[in-house]
């Protein structure tokens, strides 16, 4: 399989999460984990470009703002070692809705 992979880990379950330039592929029992992948329109990325992600992100009402950690993964590509893997980590820390929660990764 080709394309990559989002995993977006909050500090506090999320009540909804929206994405619009991926599928949501799992999300943990917990609703902290969520797993995107992406659409077949932007499956492939082209090295050196910004990749520019957004989401709206819905907490349970009462409950603080969550941060949030995500890790990008390319898929479907023949890795030799754990060096040529291109994979990133990536912080983000939302604020309110008021932000509409949006990240550029």
């Amino acid at each position: 399989e080709d394309g990559w992979q989002l995993t977006l880990t909050f500090s506090k379950p999320l009540k909804r999460l929206l994405v619009w330039n991926a599928k949501v592929d799992s999300v943990s029992d917990d609703n902290t984990v969520h797993v995107l992948k992406n659409r077949f329109w932007n499956q492939r990325l082209k090295p050196g470009r910004l990749f520019k992600f957004r989401f709206l992100g819905r907490k349970k009402f009462g409950q603080r703002t969550p941060s949030v950690s995500a890790e990008f993964s390319r898929l479907g590509e023949e890795v030799a070692s754990k060096q040529r893997q291109n994979t990133a980590k990536l912080k983000a820390v939302y604020q309110t809705r008021e932000d509409m929660m949006n990240k550029a990764f």
